[in-house]
């Protein structure tokens, strides 16, 4: 289910941004949580709505939170915060969900 690879995909980001210098506390490390939990967050909140219209909404949230997480973890990968291999992983996850949230809204928005 979408939102078990959702919470997986957030669990990846702690555990990648637990290794980030501690200087990047509040910056790095914050935005990419952040932005992580905001995927299933809006994902749940959209839920809650009474049209699909309004989910669909949300659900246009989630993605570009997922896109955000990417371009995190994109900088971090040029600061050398983590590794090729770990970003290249984080990014064919990231790229699923958006396409299977994209699937998710198409068929919502019909």
């Amino acid at each position: 289910d979408v939102c078990n690879d959702i919470q997986t995909l957030i669990l990846e980001i702690y555990e990648l941004t637990s290794k980030f210098p501690s200087d990047e506390r509040f910056g790095l490390t914050t935005q990419a949580r952040r932005a992580g939990t905001s995927i299933l967050l809006n994902i749940a909140e959209g839920s809650a709505r009474k049209t699909k219209k309004e989910f669909c909404r949300f659900i246009t949230y989630s993605l570009g939170s997922i896109t955000e997480s990417h371009s995190v973890m994109k900088i971090a990968l040029s600061l050398k915060f983590i590794t090729p291999f770990q970003y290249a992983a984080f990014s064919i996850k990231a790229e699923n969900l958006w396409r299977r949230l994209c699937t998710l809204r198409t068929s919502q928005s019909t």
